[in-house]
């Protein structure tokens, strides 16, 4: 494997990873405040 193809893996796991953790924040989000889960 190239140095750039590792990178270019390591980018998509990372914007993967922020991805789950948005998704997660915004679940806990919904779960604890009914206005934002209105939305």
């Amino acid at each position: 494997m190239t140095i750039a193809r590792i990178a270019q893996r390591m980018a998509t796991v990372a914007r993967q990873g922020v991805r789950v953790v948005l998704y997660m924040t915004a679940l806990t989000a919904a779960r604890w405040n009914p206005v934002i889960g209105a939305f």
